[in-house]
């Protein structure tokens, strides 16, 4: 799902990618993905658990897209 925001497409995998190169807090993402219409994060699903996880253990984007890879999910 993608959303149109002054005349840019922004989807879900944006907003994580910059909670991620910014070191947001899990609250800070879940609030900017409410804020543009997207759903939160839910840990049952393997995607969002890998984003999860990332958030709290501050890691960095190299290492979530490996991750990503070793669960067959796609990269961000």
């Amino acid at each position: 799902m993608q959303k149109k925001r002054n005349n840019e497409t922004i989807n879900r995998d944006d907003i994580v990618k910059y909670a991620l190169k910014n070191k947001k807090s899990i609250d800070e993402l879940r609030q900017m993905l409410t804020e543009n219409g997207f759903r939160e994060l839910y840990a049952r699903l393997y995607r969002d658990c890998v984003f999860i996880w990332a958030i709290y253990h501050k890691k960095d984007l190299e290492t979530v897209n490996a991750e990503l890879e070793k669960i067959n999910c796609r990269r961000i």
